[in-house]
């Protein structure tokens, strides 16, 4: 028997299919020092699924003495199962998108201190470069859990869910052998969700490599989605502007990810960002505060992805303090209700 067959969801009965973000806190080199103001990063998304399971993708930061991003998320699983009736948590697949900390660090503290409450049946994550420490928490914590590697072009389905694999970091790598050079975020997979009539477009980071292999490798119908969470936070730059220096205060260049929106063509936008950030990448003229320093990082993308007609809805995670938890929130993008 699986481990999970004795579990209490019921898999009789109808649960709604609904997608959450999750506010997030400051990357000040995963420090997380309450009152912070760095980068407002981070990613923590997840689904409700029909069989009363979830699907989780990344889950915020963290380090070992943090534990914000890990505590939210828990508390926001265990309140939806309770809403739902359902006992035991169950998570059908985690999808980790890339390793960055902003998106993965928060297993820190999660790991430790919530395994034992969260069953996980499949972790997929595509590991590029040194990720050890990932995999061995994974195996300490989650040591009968199989961390699969997905491949471009594969469908999978999770009970009213199906799920896309658009791009992998094996795919970009023979698409572009450089893609992981110019820019770590190209690592990110891409993941087209289904459901109930609706799609939904999971980027993870992806950066300008990442976008180009979209534009080349699909047509526009196979492209469009009603949802789209935005690649890299809404943030932005080109290959020939990788390895400058934060300080430069000129535009990057997006073309590729500017081409790709206008094949998406999404009705609604999810920003896993806080406010501030959005500001600076959505205006002009506008800056954003790092380490004493004042930097505009507007991008092209993010101002044609608002400039469309298609567009209707933006919705940003938003930013809290870990100093007062209680102001996190948790904002519901989908309901297969409606």
């Amino acid at each position: 028997p699986t481990p999970w067959e004795d579990l209490t969801v019921n898999t009789s009965k109808h649960f709604p299919t609904k997608g959450y973000i999750l506010s997030v806190t400051d990357d000040s080199n995963n420090r997380q020092e309450p009152g912070n103001k760095g980068f407002e990063n981070g990613m923590s998304v997840f689904f409700t699924l029909s069989d009363g399971t979830f699907l989780i993708f990344d889950g915020g930061q963290g380090n070992n003495t943090v534990s914000a991003d890990a505590d939210h998320l828990y508390r926001r699983l265990r309140e939806k199962a309770d809403e739902n009736g359902i006992e035991d948590i169950v998570v059908s697949a985690w999808v980790f998108t890339h390793s960055h900390g902003d998106h993965t660090c928060f297993i820190r503290r999660f790991l430790p201190d919530y395994s034992d409450r969260v069953t996980v049946r499949e972790f997929w994550f595509n590991p590029v470069g040194n990720c050890d420490w990932i995999l061995n928490r994974l195996a300490e914590f989650y040591p009968d859990t199989p961390v699969v590697a997905l491949k471009a072009g594969e469908e999978r389905e999770l009970a009213d869910v199906k799920v896309e694999v658009m791009l992998t970091p094996e795919a970009i790598e023979e698409f572009e052998p450089n893609a992981f050079t110019l820019d770590y975020n190209n690592s990110s997979l891409i993941l087209r969700l289904h459901i109930d009539g609706k799609t939904v477009l999971m980027t993870g980071d992806a950066s300008e490599q990442a976008m180009a292999y979209l534009n080349a490798k699909f047509p526009a119908e196979d492209l469009k989605c009603d949802i789209l969470q935005v690649p890299h936070h809404g943030f932005f730059k080109s290959h020939n502007k990788i390895n400058e220096s934060w300080r430069r205060d000129e535009l990057y260049s997006d073309d590729h990810t500017i081409a790709a929106y206008a094949k998406i063509a999404p009705s609604m936008a999810l920003f896993p960002c806080g406010e501030l950030h959005f500001r600076s990448t959505s205006e002009p003229n506008t800056g954003y505060p790092r380490n004493g320093g004042f930097h505009r990082f507007k991008s092209n993308s993010t101002i044609s992805l608002l400039n469309q007609r298609s567009l209707e809805t933006v919705i940003v995670a938003g930013w809290y303090d870990i100093a007062r938890p209680e102001t996190a929130v948790c904002r519901c993008f989908l309901s297969a209700e409606d």
